[in-house]
């Protein structure tokens, strides 16, 4: 290393020392309010057992058919999650956690839509991704994917799910 290497690594020293007091306080104040969101939303995984979702977005080669033919389908219990193009999320009726529900949905891999339910204070989900998008570019009725949907929300563990829970 030469002495000009040195020496930026002694103002860079010298700048987080300095703002050190500040820093310091924000790291531990952004830790606590991630620990308690924690808490919170395996909270409110606890008081929600059996909830039910269904999550889709607005991508253009879908949203119609997932308006026409698979919400009118679903139970009337489960809660329909929509993203719109703009990143907004559009709820019937406003959803606690929405953006951590829609991260561990995500988290299950796969692609939108996903279902997910309560289950024993665990967030559990699935994509019907690949069953859906075979329906809409055969131009068929969804029966497979309504057939899989329905058999997630029947079950009380599906394998090969994702099981999240807010301490992963």
């Amino acid at each position: 290393m030469k002495i000009g290497d040195y020496a930026i690594l002694i103002l860079i020293g010298l700048v987080l020392l300095l703002l050190s007091p500040i820093l310091i306080p924000y790291l531990l104040i952004v830790l606590a309010w991630e620990f308690i969101q924690r808490f919170r939303f395996r909270r409110y995984l606890r008081r929600s057992e059996g909830k039910m979702f269904f999550c889709y977005t607005a991508r253009k080669s879908s949203v119609e058919f997932v308006k026409e033919r698979i919400l009118p389908r679903l139970l009337a219990e489960v809660t329909v999650i929509y993203i719109t193009e703009q990143a907004q999320i559009m709820l019937g009726d406003e959803v606690p956690f929405h953006v951590r529900i829609i991260e561990e949905m995500k988290a299950a891999g796969g692609g939108y839509p996903y279902v997910a339910k309560v289950v024993g204070g665990v967030l559990v989900a699935e994509s019907v991704n690949e069953m859906l998008y075979r329906s809409v570019k055969r131009g068929v009725e969804p029966e497979s994917t309504i057939n899989q949907i329905e058999k997630f929300f029947a079950a009380k563990r599906s394998t090969g799910t994702h099981r999240a829970s807010a301490s992963e």
